[in-house]
């Protein structure tokens, strides 16, 4: 929670304290990374990475924190994590990639045949 609402100071001293919650999960195993991806939150980022967070820890749905800066346009972050992990972002970037394609050809597809419902 402390991620997700950007309390800096609290993931600092607990990241220092006690190193194992940098990547403890929640319900739906997302890290603390994972939810300061999420909102956007860079310092929090940093904070995380600099205390050895998991930057390609997987949730239930196979989702990184780097899936998540792209995929909501965190660009504060995805500035960050390519500097840091490009490797890992543009694994990412690829997969968005492929996926915008599949959309477009569904969608397509969708097109045509309601064009030839309408002519019809």
């Amino acid at each position: 929670i402390a991620a997700q609402k950007n309390c800096i100071e609290i993931v600092q001293y607990l990241s220092e304290k006690y190193q194992s919650l940098v990547n403890c999960l929640n319900k739906s195993c997302n890290t603390p990374l994972h939810l300061a991806a999420e909102k956007g939150h860079e310092e929090m980022v940093k904070i995380l990475i600099k205390n050895n967070a998991d930057i390609d820890a997987e949730n239930k749905l196979g989702i990184t924190p780097a899936y998540d800066a792209l995929s909501l346009s965190r660009a504060n972050v995805v500035r960050f994590l390519l500097k840091h992990s490009p490797e890992t972002v543009a694994a990412v970037w690829q997969g968005l990639q492929i996926m915008m394609d599949n959309h477009l050809r569904f969608f397509s597809m969708k097109l045509e045949v309601v064009e030839v419902l309408l002519a019809a």
